[in-house]
């Protein structure tokens, strides 16, 4: 949820990023491409977990 906040927020930007205010603003890329980071994230968690689990 933090990427909604972020977009209005030009006090956290990155330095020399001020005058990007369309790239900020594309909501729908940010919360695809965090569906993709949480799916190819859940892959390792996953196996973290069955290897935890067996010992």
């Amino acid at each position: 949820m933090f990427w909604v906040l972020f977009a209005n927020m030009k006090s956290v930007r990155l330095p020399g990023t001020e005058h990007m205010d369309a790239a900020y603003h594309q909501k729908r890329y940010h919360f695809v491409q965090s569906c993709w980071g949480m799916l190819i994230g859940l892959i390792p968690c996953l196996i973290g977990a069955v290897i935890y689990t067996w010992l």
